[in-house]
């Protein structure tokens, strides 16, 4: 049996080689493949531990089929709509201003419910301020109360 300098067997190194490179595994990119149709992407095989991503053909649809590390795993598989988007956003947002980054319907609520927090908070600070005040007038009475006893 061949040993190393560490009296080990010369094949440990390689079996602690490889339990560091399954440790450190990142997904592989296969890059973009044309396809038919999301048939033929789906049934693409992949290997293990990649990604592939399918230009559909003829249409606006990109398709992503990944595989895990481990061969008993099975493949994901998702599907996205292309949407071209308009090279001249300066004029959309001279004409939309109010449109083009905000949803209303979904900001409007959030900004009434912070709205009646800061109100909930206003009215809190205030109650605080009047009973400091009502607490350092009666600890200033209490010491004239007590200074005029000692005289």
């Amino acid at each position: 049996m061949n040993y190393n300098n560490y009296g080990y067997p010369g094949n440990y190194q390689a079996m602690q080689m490889q339990q560091q490179m399954q440790n450190t595994q990142q997904m592989q990119n296969g890059g973009f493949i044309n396809a038919p149709n999301i048939e033929s992407a789906r049934s693409y095989p992949v290997a293990p531990g990649s990604v592939v991503t399918f230009k559909i053909e003829n249409q606006p649809i990109v398709c992503e089929k990944s595989q895990g590390f481990s061969q008993f795993e099975s493949p994901h598989f998702a599907i996205y709509d292309l949407k071209r988007r308009e090279e001249n956003i300066q004029e959309d947002i001279k004409n939309n201003k109010d449109d083009i980054f905000v949803n209303k319907d979904y900001i409007n609520p959030i900004i009434n419910s912070i709205q009646d927090d800061i109100e909930m908070l206003k009215t809190s600070v205030s109650l605080l301020q009047e009973r400091n005040k009502k607490q350092s007038y009666i600890s200033k009475n209490n010491r004239e109360v007590k200074e005029d006893d000692t005289k």
